[in-house]
């Protein structure tokens, strides 16, 4: 089921569950109006649960995705210069994983872009060398 089609269901549950709370207090039956309340903080918690747990959303990526074909053309345009394809790789991985430190240190340890996408550190820069390094 599509995160959207969740997060609608749970909306319309919480909808649903504040005039019923409001209706059965007036009817005085204090059982419906805890059930209505009880479904409508279940609905909220899942609201959060699944905000928390979905992927950011496909703007962070295709922001990722230009940033690395830009780094990806100035890794074709340096090594056109005249040098080595693996030691500039090399180089551009030490600095990813130093922007990543860095980014945990100071964000309570999630990565500076983690913070900004709410996704997982980037895999190796280049599939040149299937270990990272």
């Amino acid at each position: 089921m599509p995160v959207r089609t969740v997060r609608r269901l749970l909306v319309t549950v919480c909808l649903l569950g504040i005039p019923g709370m409001i209706a059965t207090s007036i009817a005085d039956s204090t059982g419906g109006a805890l059930t209505f309340g009880l479904m409508t903080a279940a609905a909220v918690c899942g609201l959060i649960l699944v905000t928390s747990v979905t992927a950011a959303p496909a703007t962070g990526d295709l922001l990722t995705e230009a940033a690395a074909e830009r780094v990806e053309a100035e890794v074709a345009e340096v090594v056109a210069s005249g040098a080595d394809e693996d030691s500039v790789r090399r180089v551009v991985r030490a600095a990813v994983r130093l922007g990543w430190v860095q980014g945990r240190t100071e964000s309570g340890g999630r990565g500076a872009a983690a913070d900004e996408q709410g996704s997982a550190p980037p895999g190796p820069v280049s599939p040149a060398s299937p270990s990272g390094e």
